[in-house]
């Protein structure tokens, strides 16, 4: 017999999804760019088999990057050994993402220092990670974005754009999440370890800057990350 067609609601509401996960993808291409797209879509398929053993993260920073340094790139492999020791997660990617020219050139005014173009700090951030499968640059506040984006509002355009409900990769990869990276006084700064609604991992030295945090770490639970830049520390979570 013949199979009976789909109702008009369902084709609606499917049709609905289609296009809000091309425009997604059409965003998504704009801001991270076709080779960072493919790099992280490499990624995301070689991890895959591993989605229903260990929780899969990316990673997003942001700052002024003005310009990216080795410290930058460090604190990704910090927080990338600490939540794979000690979270039975898998980093499956990181963005760094430098922040739009409206910030940098006046951050830098202040400070006497010249302000290299949002473009160009892209650009050194690639260069900084070339060769690195599991890294590579946003765009989406330096060259995308028309005015200055808050650091929670860059984390959750690029949780929804790419993995959310109609993002580019939400069915493949829909159990995904997005984490914030920070240095420790970035998180003392904002308050990071006072609220628990920017899923976040921070990274800092033992001592005064991550005592302060720890508290966050065991009340948030898997919502603050703290990793300790100390090989002989273990409580990271």
């Amino acid at each position: 017999s013949a199979v009976a067609p789909p109702p008009p609601q369902a084709l609606a509401l499917e049709r609905g999804k289609a296009r809000a996960e091309m425009a997604a993808a059409s965003e998504a291409h704009l801001a991270l760019g076709a080779a960072t797209m493919a790099k992280l879509e490499a990624r995301l398929a070689a991890t895959k088999a591993l989605a229903a053993t260990t929780r899969r993260l990316v990673l997003v920073t942001t700052g002024a990057l003005n310009p990216v340094h080795l410290a930058h790139v460090a604190m990704f492999d910090v927080a990338r050994r600490h939540l794979e020791r000690a979270a039975n997660a898998t980093v499956v990617f990181g963005l760094l993402s430098p922040s739009h020219d409206e910030y940098v050139v006046s951050k830098m005014a202040r400070m006497g220092m010249p302000a290299a173009s949002g473009a160009h700090r892209v650009s050194m951030v690639r260069v900084a990670v070339r060769g690195v499968a599991w890294l590579d640059a946003s765009a989406y506040e330096a060259v995308y974005s028309r005015r200055f984006t808050n650091f929670d509002e860059v984390v959750e355009w690029h949780a929804s754009r790419l993995f959310g409900a109609g993002g580019c990769f939400a069915r493949e990869h829909g159990d995904v999440r997005v984490l914030y990276l920070c240095g420790a006084d970035h998180a003392r700064r904002c308050g990071l370890h006072r609220m628990r609604g920017l899923p976040c991992v921070t990274v800092g030295r033992a001592g005064a800057d991550t005592d302060a945090l720890r508290a966050a770490r065991d009340r948030w639970h898997d919502n603050f990350y703290l990793a300790v830049d100390d090989a002989d520390d273990d409580g990271v979570t």
